[in-house]
Formats: structure tokens, C-alpha cells, sequence
């Protein structure tokens, strides 16, 4: 498993967490929701469990 962690506005995060889920070689074990980040009101961070399908 890889853990990935999301930093940039909303919309990105959004948009990079649905280009994950559409990858066929992976598979999404989870996704959080989307958190402020310490230091900006601009960015924000969200993490996903990922799993490989075929680790070949």
C-alpha cells in the first residue's frame, strides 16, 4: 500500500483524487476528506490509501 498525501486548492485536490480512482492498475482503499492546511487559506491537503493491482 502507498499512502498519498494531496496539497493544493480544493478544485485540484478534487480533480487529482478522481484521476487516481479512474487509474485500472489501482485500487482506492481510501480517501479522506479534504483539510485545512496549517499556514494557508489558499491550500489544502486530503490523503488516500493506494494499493497497486499487479505489482509486476
Amino acid at each position: 500500500m502507498v499512502k498519498v498525501r494531496f496539497m493544493g486548492t480544493p478544485e485540484d485536490i478534487k480533480f487529482m483524487m478522481k484521476l487516481l480512482a479512474k487509474n485500472e492498475a489501482l485500487e482506492i482503499e481510501s480517501m479522506s476528506d479534504i483539510y485545512d492546511n496549517a499556514g494557508t487559506k489558499t491550500y489544502k491537503r486530503a490523503y488516500a490509501n493506494v494499493i497497486p493491482k499487479n505489482k509486476n
